[in-house]
């Protein structure tokens, strides 16, 4: 079996426990349940942002160009991305329209549009739903990601990563 094809079903573990910690945090916020320790289901965003670091390494390791790369990434994430905001967007316009808070002439795509770029923060425009924030930190991840490969510096990426946090502080 290739080295780049093992799949390992502990980070599959803790992705799952990351699932958990998030959903749990989302549902016993501003609740009493949120003081038995759910309040700390932030640490699941941390950990799948900590995942993918890890993972994005052995992705790099299995392209053999910049442009696989990116076909890769956009695959991967905006189809599924696309879904969640079109379902947000007419789910929000439906629940206005069944109370009364805007008609459908009222409808626009001013917000849509740009959610649907992943980009809408530096369009000052509001995520449809406020999960969303967290794309564009691996959007930006990935995009530097991309500029570390193009300029062959992942191999020596722990040394790179390191001088970074001096210039950082």
């Amino acid at each position: 079996m290739n080295i780049s094809n093992i799949r390992y079903k502990e980070l599959d573990a803790l992705r799952g426990l990351a699932a958990m910690l998030v959903i749990f945090f989302h549902y016993t916020m501003e609740k009493p349940e949120a003081n038995l320790g759910f309040n700390l289901g932030i640490t699941g965003v941390d950990l799948f942002f900590i995942i993918s670091g890890f993972v994005i390494f052995m992705t790099l390791n299995k392209v053999s160009s910049g442009r696989e790369f990116v076909i890769n990434r956009f695959t991967r994430l905006f189809p599924t991305y696309w879904t969640c905001v079109t379902i947000t967007f007419i789910g929000q316009i439906m629940l206005k329209l069944a109370y009364n808070v805007i008609t459908i002439e009222q409808i626009n795509f001013d917000q849509y549009l740009p959610n649907m770029t992943m980009l809408q923060y530096y369009f000052k425009i509001p995520d449809l739903d406020g999960p969303y924030w967290t794309m564009i930190i691996e959007l930006l991840f990935y995009f530097l990601m991309l500029l570390f490969f193009k300029a062959r510096l992942i191999k020596n990426f722990s040394i790179v990563a390191f001088l970074s946090m001096f210039v950082l502080l």
